[in-house]
C-alpha cells in the first residue's frame, strides 16, 4: 500500500486553491458594482419684488434664460463627472481582472506542480516496493538454491554409501559407449548393399544390440549428457549407415522401413552434435539416395535439404572432399553448372590427399561429371570460347579415362562415358565435335594426346 500523506497534502492545497479564488471572485463582484448618479435638482426660479410689469418681464424672461442655462451647465458638469468616475471604475476592475487571472495562472502552475510531485512520489514509492519484494525473491531463491543444493550432497552421499554400483555411473556409461562405438566404427560408403553384405551374422547382430543399449541409454537422456554426447552421436551415425545398406539389399526395390529409421538415427546424431561436418554430409547423401530404388530421381524438396546440410558442413571444414563432390551435383542438379565446375575443381585439387575410399570410381566420376558440367555451354556452331571449353571437356574425359586404368577400374569409365555420351546426355555434342577422340576414348586409348582441331 502507498502512504496517504501525499494525497492529504494535496486535498489541502486544492481546498486553499479554491478559498482563494473564491475570495479574489468576490472582491471583483463587489467593485463591480455601479456607483448611483443622482441627477442635480432643478434650481426655482422666482421673480424679484417691486420689478414693473413689462420691463420687469422680459428682465424676468433673461433672467430665466440665464438660469435655465446655467442649470444645464450643472447638469452637463455633472454627468461629465459621472462618466469620469465611470471610466476610471472600468479600469479599475480591467486591473483587478487582469491580476485575478494572473493569480489564477499562478495557482494553476503551482497546482500542476503539486501534481506532479504526487505522481512522482507515488510512482518512487511503486518503485521501490517492487525492488524491495524483487529483493526478497533473491534472498528466498537463494535460500532454497542452498537447501536444494544441502539435500542433493546428502542424497548423492546416501547413494555412495548405499548403492555403490551408481557410484562413477558416468564413467562406466562413456566406456560402454567406446566399446560399442569400437565394434561399429566402420568407414565404408553405407549408400550401397555391399557394406552391409560384407558383414557376418555376428556382425549384423553387434548393431542390433548396439541398437537397444544406446536406445534404452537415450530414453533417460544419458547418452545426451556432457562428454558423451560425441559419442553418442558418433554411434547413431553408425547405426544409420547400418540401416541405410540393410535397405539397398534390393537394388530395384529398396526397403523404405529401414531408409526411414537410417534417416531418424542420422537427425538424432546430427542433434547431437551439431558441429560434426560428417554426420552433415552423411544426412545429404541419405537424403539423396532415399528413393525407392538405385537410380531414383531426387525430388526438389530433398535436394534444398540435402543443399542446407552439404553448405553448413563446407561451412565447417571447406575441403570435406564428399561435401565438395556431393554438393557439386546437387547444384548441378538445380541448374548452376558453373558452381558445380568450380566445386569438382577444388575436390579434384586434392587428388593426392584423398583418401583411397574417394580414388578410382569416385575421382572418374569427379572427372566426367565436370566434363558434363562444362559440356552445357558447349555449342555445334563455332564462336568465342568454344574451342577452348571443348578443350577443358575432352581434358577432363582423358584424365577419367587414365583414373579408370591406375585403379583397375576401365570398365566403370567406359559406362560413365557411354552413359553421358549418349542422345540427350550432356556429353552428346561429343559425337559431333570431336568423334575421333570420343572413339579412342571408348576403346580405352587415353594416351594419346587429343587433337583439339575442329574440322569445319
Amino acid at each position: 500500500m502507498l502512504n496517504v500523506w501525499p494525497t492529504r497534502v494535496l486535498i489541502s492545497v486544492v481546498a486553499v486553491y479554491l478559498a482563494f479564488c473564491v475570495s479574489i471572485g468576490l472582491l471583483v463582484h463587489a467593485k463591480a458594482l455601479p456607483a448611483k448618479s443622482l441627477a442635480p435638482w432643478p434650481a426655482a426660479t422666482v421673480a424679484p419684488i417691486g420689478a414693473s410689469s413689462g420691463a420687469s418681464a422680459f428682465t424676468g424672461y433673461l433672467r430665466q434664460q440665464a438660469d435655465d442655462l446655467s442649470l444645464q451647465e450643472q447638469k452637463l458638469t455633472l454627468w461629465q463627472k459621472a462618466l469620469e468616475d465611470r471610466a476610471k471604475d472600468v479600469d479599475q476592475r480591467s486591473n483587478d481582472l487582469e491580476r485575478l487571472v494572473s493569480d489564477i495562472t499562478i495557482a494553476t502552475s503551482v497546482y500542476t506542480l503539486l501534481l506532479g510531485l504526487f505522481a512522482a512520489f507515488g510512482l518512487k514509492e511503486a518503485r521501490d516496493q517492487a525492488e524491495r519484494a524483487l529483493a526478497e525473491i533473491n534472498r528466498k531463491a537463494a535460500d532454497q538454491t542452498t537447501e536444494l543444493k544441502k539435500q542433493f550432497s546428502e542424497f548423492q552421499q546416501q547413494v555412495e554409501e548405499q548403492i555403490p554400483n551408481l557410484y562413477g555411473m558416468q564413467k562406466s556409461l562413456g566406456d560402454l559407449l567406446n566399446r560399442i562405438r569400437r565394434k561399429i566404427d566402420l568407414t565404408e560408403s553405407w549408400t550401397f548393399a555391399k557394406p552391409y553384405n560384407d558383414l557376418s551374422e555376428e556382425q549384423r547382430q553387434t548393431f542390433l544390440l548396439a541398437e537397444f543399449t544406446v536406445a534404452s541409454f537415450d530414453y533417460f537422456r544419458l547418452a545426451s549428457a556432457g562428454s558423451q554426447k560425441s559419442i553418442a552421436a558418433q554411434i547413431f551415425a553408425s547405426l544409420a549407415n547400418f540401416y541405410s545398406a540393410r535397405a539397398r539389399v534390393d537394388k530395384d526395390k529398396y526397403d523404405q522401413g529401414d531408409l526411414r529409421r537410417a534417416l531418424i538415427y542420422m537427425d538424432r546424431s546430427c542433434e547431437m552434435d551439431t558441429e560434426n561436418y560428417r554426420h552433415l554430409a552423411q544426412r545429404a547423401a541419405l537424403i539423396l539416395t532415399s528413393g525407392d530404388k538405385e537410380g531414383a530421381p531426387v525430388t526438389r524438396e530433398n535436394l534444398e535439404k540435402a543443399a542446407a546440410d552439404l553448405n553448413r558442413s563446407l561451412a565447417i571444414e571447406p575441403n570435406f572432399a564428399s561435401g565438395l563432390y556431393n554438393l557439386a551435383w546437387v547444384v548441378d542438379e538445380q541448374g548452376d553448372p558453373g558452381r558445380a565446375t568450380a566445386l569438382l575443381t577444388k575436390f579434384i585439387d586434392q587428388r593426392e590427399n584423398l583418401p583411397l575410399l574417394y580414388r578410382g570410381k569416385r575421382l572418374i566420376a569427379a572427372y566426367i561429371n565436370r566434363a558434363c558440367a562444362r559440356a552445357k555451354r558447349l555449342t555445334k556452331d563455332s564462336a568465342d570460347g568454344q574451342d577452348e571449353l571443348l578443350a577443358e571437356v575432352l581434358e577432363d574425359c582423358r584424365a577419367a579415362c587414365e583414373e579408370g586404368k591406375l585403379y583397375s577400374e576401365t570398365a566403370y569409365f567406359e559406362d560413365s562415358l557411354q552413359g553421358n555420351s549418349t542422345e540427350g546426355a550432356e556429353l552428346h555434342l561429343l559425337e559431333s565435335l570431336a568423334p575421333n577422340e570420343l572413339k579412342a576414348l571408348r576403346n580405352g586409348d587415353c594416351s594419346v594426346r587429343i587433337n583439339l582441331t575442329r574440322e569445319e
